[in-house]
Order: structure tokens, then sequence, then C-alpha cells
């Protein structure tokens, strides 16, 4: 029986890429000194949105393919501690994500778990005012430990006081988010808001917060 839901962060509780899009979008319009209407500009965006792999890639290596193609005198240490100080200014809320949020708490534990650095992913979950919504928020960059390591899934399942078969994790990418949930016994689900899933698993998918308030609330 499911008794707490962990969620995903970047691209689940946030319109992730949105979010990136419009930051790389900025930072290109101040280092061309262009419009955000420009055709170049919106080329270097999308070009930018690719290297960025859904925030898989580091910043540096997308800042130095900027730099490679376009800036030769970009400062990529500058930009990159910009980034990670600054993204906070561009987090999007998912949609429908305060209500259902307050529904689902009624009945289950919630809990953030998080990959990245500790001070900028703490940043941006305050910048939305999430922290009410849930009893414990893990940032990997706490413990040294990322998804899909399956002690991160422990420790947040520890923290609800749940043993991993009484948790859900619902996260937007199937190496980090859902492989380490489904391996240590958690219940995955698989948010695709922002991208197209494909997998011969039986996984359940959903693809916005109605959908994940159907599922976990749907016979209630």
């Amino acid at each position: 029986m499911i008794k707490g839901i962990i969620f995903d962060y970047d691209g689940v509780l946030t319109k992730r890429y949105a979010s990136a899009y419009h930051m790389y979008q900025w930072m290109i319009c101040t280092l061309a000194n262009k419009d955000k209407t420009d055709l170049d500009v919106e080329e270097m965006v999308q070009r930018c949105m690719i290297w960025d792999e859904f925030g898989h890639s580091d910043k540096a290596y997308v800042l130095e393919k900027m730099k490679q193609h376009w800036f030769k005198e970009l400062d990529v240490s500058y930009w990159r501690a910009y980034w990670y100080d600054h993204f906070d200014e561009f987090q999007i809320v998912s949609d429908d994500a305060f209500d259902v949020l307050n529904k689902l708490h009624t009945h289950y534990k919630l809990a953030i778990l998080s990959n990245g650095f500790s001070h900028a992913q703490h940043k941006k979950i305050s910048s939305l005012h999430l922290e009410s919504y849930f009893d414990e928020v893990v940032v990997s960059g706490d413990y040294e430990i990322q998804k899909p390591d399956t002690r991160i899934f422990q420790i947040a399942c520890d923290k609800l006081k749940l043993s991993p078969n009484e948790a859900a994790m619902i996260g937007d990418t199937f190496f980090t988010d859902l492989s380490g949930a489904m391996r240590i016994g958690m219940q995955p689900v698989w948010y695709c808001h922002e991208r197209r899933p494909i997998s011969d698993l039986n996984v359940p998918i959903v693809h916005d917060f109605k959908e994940i308030e159907q599922y976990f609330l749907g016979n209630q």
C-alpha cells in the first residue's frame, strides 16, 4: 500500500525545459546584444537546448560549445557560476501543481528528491515556495550521492519513515528517477510532460498533475 509520494523537482514540479529555454535566451541576448525576436538568437537558443540534454549536461559543456561557435571571449567559469546562482529566477511551476499537492497531502506523505548542487537546488525550490507542501526535501548535493544510486532513494524513504515498497517515485528521467526507484522496490510513475516516453517495460505514465491526481486519488 502506497503511503508516500516522492517527486523529482526539475521537469516534474517545474517546467524545467521552459525555464532553461528562457535563461539561455536571456544569456544569448545579453552576450550578443540582440533582441529575443532575432532569428539568430532563436537558432542559438535551440542549439543550447540540444547541448543541455534536459539539464543532464554540466553548464560548462554548454558554455564551451557557445564559446566555440559564437562567443570567442566567453568567460565559461563566470557564466557557469552565474547560471547556478540565478536559475532560480527563471523557475516555472507545473500547471495545477499547488492544487494537486494540497489534495495529495491529505492522504500521503510527500517529499522532493532532486539531483543537483545543494545551494542551487534549495534556492530554486524556495523560489516557488514549495517547501510547505512537502514533509521532506532531499537534495543530492547535501549527501554527495546522486540518483540513480539507491542509497539516496533510501534516505528519502527513511526521512518519510516509510519502507521503499510503501513509496512511489514520480520522475521525468528514466535512468535517474525510475531505475533507481525500481531497483529499491518503489512504485515508479513516469512524468512525461516535456518529452515523449518510449519503453517496453510496463511503467505507469502520467502527463500532467491532473493525471497524477487521478492516478493516486481517483478511487478516493
